[in-house]
Order: structure tokens, then C-alpha cells, then sequence
């Protein structure tokens, strides 16, 4: 009975992991009937991890298709697996994806609904990059909002993350973001501020290419 156990979870395992093959290959019809069929033995067989894992490889085909309401449906069934066998990262994952979708659809409260139950998973396990992506992205869909005091809010969030974890290109692109959305505010003067600081910081790390963009938004500063 162990022994067929083992063999039904690799046998799970091995289909998600075709399944995400042909995702890759942009190969999608047949990456679902994978999925699905991984998912059908992962729910026959009782194995969770390898049902939110299907639920996941499914949404992420689906994704690939524009089929967003089905991508969302299987990412959510992903998280709530996920999160029951207490895995917050996939499960923020999943949940950050959906943001994604909603953010791309400009549908930008449910984005950040669901940012935030993602940062929530993420804050659980104490895992900085991604808190730190989450909390700009709700930064960017608040300055798209017009909203821009209550980007900076956010911006400022992601910041400290960028300095607990020592990040000095992170940090470089939060202090960026802050000086657009100062900008953006009206407030020029703390807009040439932030940029300086991320210029300064820019060319300690020799980007040429960031190096350009903050000389850029320096000079659209001066040119308002």
C-alpha cells in the first residue's frame, strides 16, 4: 500500500512537472490535459501538495491562453490548498498572480485585495523580496489611481524592506518610484531629491543604463 502511495505521488508529480513543460513550450493543450490529469489523481489519491500544485501548473496554462477567469479560479484553488497545508509562499504566490491579472485588467481594487492577502502569506514566512514587490505594485496601481500620497505610502513601505535587506539596486528603484510619484504630486523639489539619491546610489553600482534613466528624470524635473 506504501509502495503504490509513492507511486501515485511521483506519478502526481511527474504529470505537473510535464504539465509545466509544455506551459513552457507554449504547448498549452496538452500542458492542461496533464494538469488535469495530475490533478484528478493528486484528488483521488488524498495528496494535497500535488492537488495545489496542479491547480497551479492549470492556472498558469490557462494564463497563457487570456483565459483570465479560469487562470484566477484555479490560482485561488491553489492558495487555499496552500495555504491549509501551511505553505505561505506558493500560496502568496498564487494569490499575487491573481493580483496580477486584476492589475493588468485595470480592475485595480480587486488587485490590490488581493496584493495585500498575498503580502499577508509572504509577512507569515518572512519573505522579503516578494513583500517588497507586492507593496510596490500597490504603489504603482495607487499612482495610476492618481492617488499619490497614498503611493508614497507604500513606496516608503517597500523601502525599508529594500533596507533590512540590504538591497542597494532595490533600493535605488524605490527611491526612484518615490520621486515620480513627488513628481507627479507637484512636488518638484523632493522629486529632485530622491532622484539624486538614486543617481548617486546608481552610479556607485555602475549601471549604465539606470545611471541614464535617473539623469533623465532629473532633467524632465528641470524641464517642467
Amino acid at each position: 500500500l506504501i509502495a503504490l502511495e509513492k507511486e501515485d505521488t511521483n506519478r502526481v508529480n511527474l504529470l505537473n512537472a510535464l504539465c509545466k513543460e509544455y506551459t513552457g513550450n507554449n504547448q498549452l493543450e496538452q500542458a492542461l490535459l496533464y494538469g488535469n490529469q495530475a490533478l484528478s489523481l493528486a484528488v483521488q489519491t488524498g495528496f494535497k501538495k500535488g492537488s495545489a500544485y496542479s491547480y497551479y501548473r492549470i492556472g498558469d496554462a490557462y494564463r497563457k491562453q487570456y483565459k483570465d477567469e479560469k487562470a484566477i479560479q484555479h490560482f485561488i484553488f491553489a492558495s487555499e490548498i496552500f495555504n491549509e497545508i501551511k505553505m505561505p509562499v506558493p500560496s502568496g504566490i498564487s494569490l499575487s498572480i491573481v493580483a496580477e491579472i486584476y492589475q493588468e485588467e485595470e480592475k485595480y481594487d480587486k488587485a490590490i485585495e488581493y496584493y495585500l492577502a498575498s503580502l499577508k502569506e509572504y509577512e507569515s514566512a518572512g519573505y522579503s523580496q516578494s513583500i517588497s514587490f507586492n507593496l510596490e505594485q500597490i504603489g504603482h496601481i495607487y499612482g495610476n489611481m492618481r492617488n499619490y500620497d497614498k503611493a508614497i505610502e507604500y513606496y516608503k513601505q517597500c523601502l525599508e524592506i529594500d533596507k533590512e535587506t540590504n538591497n542597494e539596486e532595490n533600493f535605488a528603484r524605490s527611491i526612484t518610484n518615490l520621486g515620480n510619484a513627488y513628481k507627479n504630486k507637484g512636488d518638484l523639489n523632493k522629486a529632485h531629491e530622491y532622484h539624486q539619491q538614486a543617481l548617486e546610489i546608481r552610479q556607485k553600482l555602475s549601471n549604465e543604463m539606470q545611471i541614464a534613466e535617473s539623469l533623465g528624470n532629473i532633467a524632465n524635473i528641470y524641464s517642467e
